[in-house]
């Protein structure tokens, strides 16, 4: 395997304003109130002296030589820390971009369309925002990736889901996962992976999971039932949008 393969953490895109699912009780409406007045964070440019050429990558924690607890570990995200430039990006987006072309290591189900129009949407607001000098929008509605000096499409109407995977997964050194809550299933309280480009896996191949939920995917985990799974549900569903949480055991985070 791939060293980059081996370390390289994937990003799992939770989308509330379309995924989260409201039971039907007199509190829907405070609810829907609540999720309506809030508003997302503001992204704050990076200094004009940086340099992704000279940021070296978020070292990872170090293994601990100690008993194992088998634990969520989270904790909370800077929404200025969900995509980072640094010195890896050219070398790793541009073997991303050969792996998009040579595998099929992506796909979205239909109902997570417009989930995956949002996560466009915000995966390329973000690096508008957070990266002035390398990501720019051009009068003709193209985003300029001055880096790699390709253009991106800025409005994600008319793209079809594959190509809207392969912008992503193509610009940023992270996968994408989007989970929606589905109440048709059998697990009422399980999000289900819908879609996914996974081209850097971090100990399995999430495309194997498409369609599957939560428990179902963490199934070869000894003693996910028994330890996380309770656990796991209630976290996901409690999400709030704009919510963007690390998982420091597992090198990936989660927004909403």
């Amino acid at each position: 395997m791939h060293p980059i393969i081996q370390v390289l953490a994937f990003l799992l895109v939770v989308l509330a304003s379309v995924c989260l699912y409201f039971r039907a009780s007199s509190s829907d409406k405070r609810t829907l109130k609540a999720l309506n007045d809030l508003k997302p964070h503001v992204i704050n440019p990076v200094d004009q002296t940086f340099n992704w050429e000279e940021k070296k990558p978020y070292p990872y924690r170090p293994f601990k030589k100690a008993p194992h607890r088998m634990t969520m570990g989270i904790k909370k995200l800077d929404p200025n820390d969900i995509i980072c430039l640094e010195n890896t990006y050219l070398d790793r987006v541009n073997l991303r971009t050969k792996l998009f072309e040579e595998t099929k290591q992506y796909g979205c189900h239909e109902s997570a369309i417009p989930a995956l129009k949002e996560a466009y949407t915000f995966v390329f607001e973000f690096l508008l925002k957070r990266y002035p000098q390398y990501f720019q929008l051009s009068e003709k509605g193209l985003i300029h990736n001055i880096i790699t000096d390709k253009f991106i499409p800025y409005n994600p109407d008319g793209l079809s889901p594959d190509e809207m995977l392969k912008y992503i997964a193509c610009n940023i050194e992270e996968d994408i996962l989007i989970m929606l809550k589905n109440p048709d299933t059998e697990q009422y309280d399980e999000y289900v992976l819908r879609a996914v480009v996974s081209l850097f896996p971090g100990g399995f191949n999430p495309i194997d999971k498409i369609n599957q939920p939560l428990t179902a995917i963490h199934g070869p985990v000894p003693g996910y039932v028994e330890k996380l799974q309770l656990s796991m549900n209630k976290f996901f569903s409690r999400l709030k949008p704009f919510e963007f949480v690390v998982l420091t055991e597992n090198p990936s985070f989660i927004s909403c």
